[in-house]
């Protein structure tokens, strides 16, 4: 199994608790981490959280800072897990081993998705089209 975490906080121990074998990175270029991971654990917000959901991988966040900019609509929806520290490696274990649980919280991600990207599978029809009747 590998997992991917990725934050200025060092939290390896803990993830190698869940799995020793886990790769724990911090910087670097993100998507060919996310493609060969499990799942994504993210401290705070960013945008891997929805490039992982883009390729198909579960998201834990783990809240960081809070900046009072509200709760962003990623977090008011099913599509990833909000975790603690404490229930960290639980959260892990359930996503890990639960297919039903894990098919849920992917399902929930496409719906987000659904919502957040504009003409999946047709942009460049559309932005054509757009052009050209601008014209």
């Amino acid at each position: 199994r590998r997992v991917l975490f990725r934050s200025q906080l060092n939290i390896s121990e803990l993830v190698h608790v869940v799995n020793p074998d886990a790769i724990v990175a911090t910087s670097g270029e993100i998507v060919p981490l996310i493609k060969s991971a499990k799942v994504l654990i993210c401290i705070g917000m960013s945008s891997s959280i929805v490039e992982a959901q883009i390729l198909g991988k579960p998201v834990v966040i783990v809240p960081g800072i809070d900046y009072n900019w509200g709760i962003p609509s990623i977090l008011k929806t099913k599509s990833c897990i909000i975790s603690s520290t404490d229930n960290l490696s639980e959260n892990l274990n359930r996503l890990l081993n639960d297919v039903n649980f894990r098919s849920s919280v992917l399902f929930e991600a496409r719906a987000f998705l659904k919502q957040l990207i504009s003409f999946q599978g047709m942009a460049s029809q559309k932005l054509y089209k757009f052009l050209i009747e601008s014209e």
